[in-house]
């Protein structure tokens, strides 16, 4: 590995309150463009840039941030904690960082291939030691979806599905199925007898990446795309509704519970920043400003939080 990191950077913060929705900008020196977040209770968080390979965490509910892990400069892309101790990061040249120790320490679990650049875009475990991954293999200007199983907590892979036809961006769980989303599609992958089905076709071409998938209970469940729109499904996804809310991407959902939903993403039509809220499941949609580019938004027992370009931390009470 280049870097042996023996330092820690420890970074100091304000919080600022916003105007709008109570929102608290958390300023700090990191200035890399942050890609996602994730928190194992209120106190306890990790954070990781995008395209620095940095992965930064806090323990006092977000007041200071500290280097845990730093690697080459690769992309990282998903996160996931199954537990207070274990979690996994997935990103670009197959790789996969395992924690036991709530990031004190991570191995890597890499899965290695001679056939491409292998891009994990997703990582979900069903427990701690039942956990898929999905992306492709880049090569040569072609590329092959891929899915890989793990049955021991990430030590090895094997691929499964061969024959999925597009590559899967997003994975989630309800119940014995898993969810895949990707350009224009959801996929109902049953857990039990490993078979997938597809439950939602964009045949319009008018939906674009389905980047973000959550379910309220087993019946109402939302998604969102890159076009702007919201996927929404009443009896546990047999069939979904699309409606648009804006021209700019989308790219992370949270269920606040009594119908409340937020949905984040980016100003790339220069259409403000994207940050909604609703209160109705859907009906209507209230849009918040004064953000940068926001790549997502998690819960904590008692907050919400957001992460973005130019170092983006933000929280607000649920």
């Amino acid at each position: 590995m280049k870097y042996k990191i023996a330092i820690i950077i420890l970074l100091s913060l304000v919080k600022v309150g916003l105007s709008q929705n109570n929102w608290n900008i958390i300023k700090t020196s990191i200035k890399e463009d942050l890609h996602n977040i994730a928190f194992i209770n209120d106190s306890i968080g990790f954070i990781f840039s995008y395209g620095t390979g940095n992965i930064y965490r806090t323990t006092d509910y977000g007041n200071k941030w500290s280097i845990v892990k730093q690697t080459d400069s690769i992309y990282l892309e998903e996160i996931q904690f199954i537990n207070q101790k274990t979690g996994w990061i997935c990103g670009e040249n197959g790789k996969i960082f395992k924690t036991q120790d709530c990031g004190n320490t991570w191995y890597d679990l890499s899965i290695l291939t001679n056939d491409g650049n292998l891009l994990l875009c997703d990582i979900c475990f069903i427990d701690d030691s039942i956990g898929y991954v999905s992306g492709c293999i880049w090569k040569k200007q072609t590329m092959k979806p891929i899915f890989y199983k793990t049955n021991d907590g990430g030590l090895s892979w094997t691929e499964i599905f061969t024959n999925i036809p597009q590559m899967i961006l997003n994975l989630g769980k309800t119940g014995n199925n898993l969810w895949g989303t990707g350009d224009g599609f959801i996929l109902r992958i049953n857990n039990d007898k490993e078979k997938w089905e597809y439950v939602f076709k964009d045949t319009l071409g008018i939906i674009g990446k389905i980047i973000d998938i959550k379910f309220a209970d087993n019946k109402f469940g939302m998604g969102i795309s890159f076009n702007g729109k919201i996927l929404i499904t009443f009896n546990g996804g047999e069939s979904w509704i699309t409606k648009g809310i804006t021209t700019n991407r989308l790219r992370s959902i949270a269920y606040l519970g009594a119908k409340k939903w937020i949905v984040v993403g980016d100003n790339n039509n220069n259409d403000g920043s994207v940050l909604y809220n609703t209160i109705d499941n859907g009906e209507n949609w209230e849009k918040i400003n004064d953000f940068p580019d926001i790549h997502q938004v998690t819960l904590s027992e008692n907050y919400i939080w957001i992460v973005g370009k130019k170092g983006l931390i933000a929280e607000r009470k649920k």
